[in-house]
């Protein structure tokens, strides 16, 4: 991937870790104002978010790239993806 690409994902990522900290402190602050009763939901709403940006961030770190191609026999496609892969990885199918 180019540079620009993993700059992205790079301030994608340090604004996922700045969220969970924003979140971190609201949730303390706003703790002390709730009635024990909504400690249960507050703590799933926690870890809902904790699991979602570590989804984020896995998928920011390992991205993956599904693609398909459709065509007649010998009509490149198999030239396409290894252009766009830039190495020969893909079989062949006759």
């Amino acid at each position: 991937m180019s540079n620009q690409v993993y700059k992205v994902f790079e301030e994608v990522e340090f604004k996922a870790k700045l969220l969970a900290q924003y979140w971190n402190n609201f949730h303390t602050e706003i703790s002390l104002h709730l009635p024990e009763t909504y400690q249960p939901e507050i703590q799933e709403l926690s870890h809902n978010l904790e699991k979602a940006l570590s989804q984020l961030v896995d998928e920011l770190r390992h991205p993956t790239l599904t693609l398909a191609t459709t065509g007649t026999t010998s009509s490149g496609k198999s030239t396409l993806v290894n252009l766009l892969c830039g190495a020969k990885l893909s079989k062949v199918w006759e």
